[in-house]
């Protein structure tokens, strides 16, 4: 009788998809979103004549994702996210009407590791979801990444990876993750094999994330899934100094206006300092570094363009006032990752890995994902922690006087914690409503 595997990965936080991958290439998907943000229609585009959607999802918000470019467009055809960006990706996903926290890298990494015990189709869904062209090259750039940001003395980072194997699931000494599997874990991404049984399946795995993530993290794997086969686990935490601190004798009540239009009063920290700034219409952008080589970038308005946007800000002097924040979010992956592209490692009898097991009598593919994320934020800077767990079983169903720009994040906005030196995203979330 098949049974289900599991394989586990671990984030800090996490979302929901905005694009879909069709199978094959020169073919488009066609998605309809209701006012929420949600999914309510998709379609495959073969053929001009499917170039079309029933008149009840016409005055929906339309949008087609086309294999052969990499870039989602809306119905007209411009151009709506930034090439090739699974970080909007990712956070298209998600629900745009309550606040969010999520960890692209830590999906990324568990993810990565994932593909590098998959093969064929499998294994280039995975790489093409992420934009990762040569997986070689991306295990060579983690493991560089972990290196530097874990030993980091001017703040707190700790990357950490482990994968699991439960040896009840089969009942035989032989079976375990293959030896070429364990290698790249160990030598790239820094991460430890370990066994369980079903009598310590969650509690181990629980137990080494809330350590890795300072307590942060807990539970992230429910009783639900004890019986697992194996699980991939990627954990972040950080913990910064802003480089410009905020005094808390500048701290007082404003107003935000969420998502919905309610207002209510909360604590804003404020300063008036020099940042990297963006403007160009309803978006603002603000750059915020730690004193550790990362940075927070917050984001008003349009964020479709973001990573291009970034790339154009300029030194000036901000009158910043933005909230402080303390934000809790979990998810399932499953159905993101499946609209981010990596559908086939979902499909019974289609996915293969291969790579990553041996003595292993039968196909294995995802059977859960799961991500826990926190963050929070005050004047002296930002503590924030993630895990993400993806289950794996077997297959079965200046000059003149300078001007002062005003930066006020007293309503919805978007944030990322990026690395400096890589421009890996770490965190990433939407902040809509106090809380």
């Amino acid at each position: 009788m098949k049974k289900i595997v599991s394989v586990m990965l671990s984030v800090m936080l996490i979302i929901s998809s905005v694009s879909a991958l069709a199978e094959g290439i020169g073919r488009s998907v066609i998605l309809c979103y209701d006012n929420d943000g949600r999914l309510v229609y998709s379609k495959l585009v073969k053929s001009e004549a499917d170039n079309f959607v029933p008149e009840e999802y016409a005055e929906t918000s339309k949008k087609v994702y086309s294999v052969d470019s990499d870039a989602i467009t809306d119905w007209s055809g411009k151009e709506q996210t930034d090439e090739g960006d699974y970080v909007a990706s990712f956070m298209s996903n998600l629900p745009q009407n309550e606040n969010y926290v999520v960890s692209p890298l830590s999906l990324k990494m568990a993810m990565m590791m994932l593909a590098n015990g998959a093969e064929g189709d499998t294994k280039a869904e995975i790489t093409k979801a992420f934009n990762i062209a040569d997986l070689d090259a991306y295990n060579a750039q983690a493991k560089e990444m972990i290196e530097t940001l874990n030993t980091n003395e001017d703040g707190e980072v700790n990357i950490a990876n482990s994968i699991w194997f439960n040896k009840d699931y089969y009942g035989t000494d032989n079976a375990d993750f293959s030896d070429t599997f364990k290698k790249t874990i160990t030598e790239n991404y820094k991460g430890t094999a370990e066994t369980v049984t079903n009598k310590n399946s969650v509690e181990a795995v629980n137990d080494w994330v809330e350590e890795q993530t300072k307590g942060k993290i807990k539970n992230l794997v429910p009783e639900a899934n004890r019986e697992y086969l194996a699980a991939l686990v990627n954990a972040i935490y950080m913990k910064a100094d802003w480089a410009e601190p905020f005094t808390k004798e500048a701290t007082y009540k404003e107003t935000f206006t969420d998502v919905n239009g309610k207002e209510t009063e909360i604590d804003f920290m404020h300063q008036t300092e020099h940042f990297d700034y963006y403007e160009n219409g309803d978006t603002k952008i603000v750059r915020m570094p730690y004193t550790n080589g990362l940075s927070m970038y917050i984001v008003l308005g349009d964020t479709k363009t973001f990573e291009n946007d970034i790339e154009n800000m300029t030194h000036s002097k901000v009158n910043l006032s933005i909230p402080k924040f303390k934000t809790e979010y979990s998810t399932e992956l499953n159905d993101i990752l499946k609209s981010m592209g990596a559908g086939r490692a979902f499909a019974d009898n289609n996915s293969d890995f291969d790579s990553m097991m041996q003595n292993v009598p039968d196909p294995l593919k995802i059977d859960a994902a799961l991500q826990k994320a926190i963050i929070e934020v005050d004047e002296k800077g930002t503590e924030a922690a993630a895990a993400t767990a993806i289950m794996v079983g077997e297959t079965m169903a200046l000059g003149e006087p300078e001007p002062i720009v005003e930066f006020k994040a007293d309503k919805p906005f978007t944030y990322y914690i990026k690395d400096n030196a890589s421009g890996e995203t770490l965190f990433a979330g939407r902040y809509v409503k106090a809380e």
